[in-house]
């Protein structure tokens, strides 16, 4: 991607940031692809030449270009250029869950490290991934492909807003939320 097109799509984002509207760039199949040295480490903190991007306001104009592709890699997309990014766990950080009751219905809302919200439900389940024989790290998909990871702190407000059903032919205890009419698992244990 070039600088002029670069400070182009920022000033066409900045114009519209309120609407909230994110790019289309499922719908993109740009032809040229372009080779740079960005990453998201482990933080969800973007680098490019393995040295941070400090302007916030960057990284989040990258963030909203992001998609996964089939093969499982991360790309930037723009109408013309893709740009591949080495994403070391996931692109997006959960660092904020807000309870909403409205007609005594629940909605959980997740903000991730660049202001993206998003409520838990049926099209951003929490999933669990077991890393390397430690405990089940908690994620959410943000959109698309993009999924985030929950934050300890966050998965802990979580549990506090859970409830316990214990299954009685199994005797265990699935600690569980409530989010948008549905029930997600955060984990069972004996009871």
């Amino acid at each position: 991607m070039t600088q002029a097109a670069l400070g182009q799509l920022v000033r066409r984002i900045e114009k519209n940031q309120y609407e909230g509207d994110l790019p289309p760039v499922a719908q993109w199949q740009p032809a040229q692809q372009i080779d740079l040295p960005l990453s998201i480490d482990r933080q969800g903190q973007w680098c490019f030449a393995q040295e941070p991007i400090q302007r916030t306001r960057l990284a989040r104009l990258l963030s909203t270009l992001l998609r996964r592709e089939p093969d499982g890699r991360y790309a930037i997309i723009t109408p013309q250029e893709k740009v591949y990014v080495e994403v070391d766990d996931v692109p997006f950080i959960i660092c904020l869950a807000e309870r909403e009751v409205v007609n005594n219905k629940t909605r959980i809302w997740l903000t991730t490290q660049f202001s993206d919200r998003f409520y838990l439900g049926a099209e951003n389940p929490i999933t669990f991934k077991t890393l390397e024989q430690a405990a089940p790290v908690p994620y959410v998909r943000v959109r698309g492909q993009l999924f985030g990871r929950i934050l300890p702190a966050v998965f802990y407000q979580l549990v506090e807003w859970g409830e316990g059903v214990t299954c009685a032919a199994s005797g265990k205890t699935d600690w569980r939320v409530s989010s948008d009419g549905q029930f997600f698992s955060l984990g069972q244990f004996e009871a």
